[in-house]
């Protein structure tokens, strides 16, 4: 004759509100980020107003103490201090 277990019955699991999961196709080979040799690595250049506005100044007697051209020569300060930073 059958033998009954002592196990209630199993009641159907409920379905879950879950999205499938997308899966990605595996490529056969990882990838992985090749860095190029020539390439220096990203360095931040923190520049003062001090150091802008002393070569600013510089500019400015270069050009023979004209006025008129600040901005220039604070654009162009900036510019030297930072090339000459990254050299």
């Amino acid at each position: 004759m059958s033998e009954q277990s002592n196990k209630p019955p199993r009641k159907a699991a409920a379905p879950k509100n879950r999205a499938p999961r997308a899966t990605a196709a595996k490529s056969a080979t990882p990838k992985t980020r090749e860095r190029s040799s020539t390439r220096k690595p990203a360095r931040t250049v923190r520049l003062t107003p001090e150091q802008v506005r002393d070569r600013a100044y510089f500019l400015y007697l270069e050009r023979g103490r004209t006025n008129g051209d600040d901005q220039a020569d604070w654009y162009r300060a900036e510019q030297e201090l930072l090339e000459s930073a990254t050299a």
